[in-house]
């Protein structure tokens, strides 16, 4: 019996998807191998210890199975999801054109639509993109039929700006944006501290109607993206927009908080994409794109 017990402890204590419950059976099977009295370790019935140790065993593997089905339905709704909307960016482009893979920290396909509509709503004259890379990429595209205008693209990493040089290079259209090599310093904005792109020296727009915000990144601070509303504030109009990618990171959430508590006169609305988007408007000019995403 005490073989069968120790077969049934390892058994499920290994296993990755033991419920608490087994946990419990296992201590108790523990326990009662680790008493030197005999009475004491009848008294707590090793039969009826294994027997729950096994038991919650084979149910751990009936857990198991459902979780692996239904995380790889999941998986699948959520491949299904960006490969649609790939789909769509890649119409809107025309599709004469080859986009960088929009994994890791490039913008999602599904954000990416979110910039597309935005664009196609608002029309922006002077679009300002912290981070570049792919969303540089898609807003230069984008500027062959006439907005934006102008696109300043501002990055701290010297290597991935080069990066993204080439990208319009090769796709012919580096002439719609303004490329600036910011490296990373301490600014004061609305009271935080945090690492902020060096733009002392400009590029100082009087007007931007699309702020996208996906730098800098979370390795220099989790609120690293705090100072981007502040530092662009003047510029900003009522029928602005700001795009904040990553935002379901807790970092995020916290900028938007400060971003909200600091303009009253703006409101968020939750986009659901793949790793989150905030887009924060005047409450008197609500997009038309957010209405057409409710659920």
């Amino acid at each position: 019996m005490r073989d069968a017990l120790r077969r049934a402890v390892l058994t499920t204590s290994d296993h990755p998807a033991m419920p608490l419950a087994a946990t419990g059976a296992v201590a108790l099977a523990t326990a009662a191998l680790s008493r030197r009295s005999l009475g004491s370790t009848r008294a707590l019935g090793l039969g009826a210890v294994a027997g729950a140790a096994t038991g919650w065993a084979l149910l751990a593997d009936r857990v198991a199975a459902r979780t692996q089905r239904a995380v790889a339905a999941d998986a699948a709704d959520a491949a299904y999801r960006q490969a649609e909307a790939l789909g769509r960016v890649y119409a809107e482009l025309r599709g004469d054109v080859g986009l960088p893979p929009m994994r890791g920290w490039a913008l999602s396909p599904d954000a990416a639509t979110v910039v597309l509509d935005a664009v196609a709503e608002r029309r922006p004259e002077v679009v300002v993109d912290l981070g570049s890379g792919t969303t540089t990429l898609l807003l230069a595209l984008l500027a062959r039929t006439g907005a934006p205008e102008r696109i300043i693209s501002v990055d701290h990493d010297a290597d991935y700006l080069a990066r993204t040089a080439r990208l319009l290079h090769d796709a012919g259209v580096a002439d719609h944006v303004e490329l600036v090599h910011a490296p990373l310093t301490e600014v004061d904005v609305d009271g935080h501290r945090e690492p902020w792109y060096d733009l002392a020296g400009g590029p100082t727009p009087e007007r931007v109607d699309l702020l996208i915000v996906d730098g800098p990144p979370r390795t220099a601070s989790p609120t690293a993206r705090h100072p981007a509303l502040g530092w662009f504030a003047p510029a900003l109009h009522e029928r602005s927009l700001v795009v904040l990618d990553d935002a379901d990171r807790a970092g995020e959430r916290e900028v938007v908080r400060r971003w909200l508590a600091h303009h009253p006169e703006l409101v968020v609305a939750e986009v659901p994409t793949e790793k989150g988007c905030a887009v924060l408007h005047h409450r008197d000019h609500r997009p038309a794109l957010l209405d057409r995403r409710a659920p």
